[in-house]
């Protein structure tokens, strides 16, 4: 994945769809109403696209995907920011600056032309919530999924907004991750941005199956409201930067019928606490059994009581992630 999204930013590709969603915001569109969750699911297909292009170029081989971040992996560390995720291993760390200064996307030109991604991962913000995606698996209304999330009318409008909605809800991880995941006009500059928009797309696509018939998937939208949006959200309003077609295809089962499909979350228990991959571990130590992320070496690893093997290459000593020791025999 990483060598692809290199190779579309030396093609211009991520820049042309970073650029899309500054505009996107800029229109008024994509966010702040229902066109939410259905722009960037285009915006997702546009960009994984890009990258079956990108791998056919540099591999002669389109069989790569764009995988979700489910930070709420992260989000049960002591320490979030400790995270095995934020090494050069997979996204880069950062230097005082805040520069990605490691990694695959280090150094990364920038559309406000700075040389290095800016993040400050862990100062404000959250990961996402476990909670939130309780409440968006438990309601019925679309309206409370495809929301109206920023009222026009609030004495006309018949809904409320719920802090567990998906826009709203999504936006924790990328004030936690900062920097320029932290400004809706730079956010698309860093490619952690698709990473989590997968994960939201990826709840959506589990409430579509608990919630909706297939049938129903692609007609249910929220009722076109004045009260309640603007109408470049309404039903059947072209979508903004993608004028070939409507909001309501956005709901269209093509998508995971004819493109992509989504792994379910990892998930371990007392009698199988293998999470299936080595930058893992299962939580043995608390209320609920889970797959979490590992701690990087220097990070807190404080609070597991149950022999879990929480530092990545390394082991917990003292609450402090530290490296095996070095057998000089």
């Amino acid at each position: 994945m990483f060598k692809t999204i290199k190779e579309m930013k030396a093609n211009n590709d991520f820049d042309i769809i970073a650029l899309l969603h500054r505009q996107a915001w800029d229109e008024g569109g994509a966010h702040r109403g229902p066109q939410f969750l259905v722009f960037h699911r285009e915006m997702l297909k546009a960009f994984e696209l890009a990258m079956r292009e990108a791998s056919y170029k540099i591999l002669q081989s389109t069989d790569v995907c764009l995988p979700y971040w489910d930070s709420t992996m992260d989000g049960s560390l002591p320490s979030p920011k400790d995270s095995y995720f934020f090494t050069a291993d997979f996204i880069g760390s950062t230097n005082a600056s805040g520069q990605v200064i490691d990694g695959p996307f280090s150094p990364w030109q920038t559309l406000m032309n700075t040389e290095y991604i800016q993040r400050d991962v862990g100062r404000h913000g959250s990961c996402y919530k476990e909670e939130y995606i309780t409440w968006q698996m438990n309601q019925t209304k679309i309206e409370n999924i495809i929301a109206y999330t920023s009222i026009s009318d609030p004495g006309k409008c018949p809904t409320r907004v719920y802090s567990g909605n998906p826009e709203l809800a999504h936006g924790g991880p990328h004030t936690f991750i900062g920097g320029n995941m932290g400004y809706i006009t730079e956010s698309a500059n860093d490619p952690v941005f698709y990473n989590h928009h997968c994960f939201v797309d990826y709840l959506f696509e589990q409430w579509r199956k608990a919630k909706q018939n297939y049938s129903q998937r692609p007609i249910q939208y929220p009722l076109d409201n004045p009260a309640c949006e603007t109408k470049i959200h309404y039903r059947n309003e072209k979508m903004t930067q993608f004028p070939y077609i409507r909001n309501i295809d956005g709901c269209r089962n093509e998508y995971t019928d004819n493109m992509y499909e989504y792994a379910p979350r990892p998930t371990c228990s007392l009698q199988k606490p293998d999470c299936g991959s080595k930058y893992l571990f299962c939580d043995l130590s608390h209320v609920t059994i889970r797959c979490i992320a590992k701690v990087r070496i220097g990070g807190n690893c404080r609070g597991f009581t149950k022999g879990e093997k929480v530092c990545y290459n390394g082991e917990c000593v003292n609450n402090v992630c530290v490296p095996y020791p070095v057998n000089t025999y």
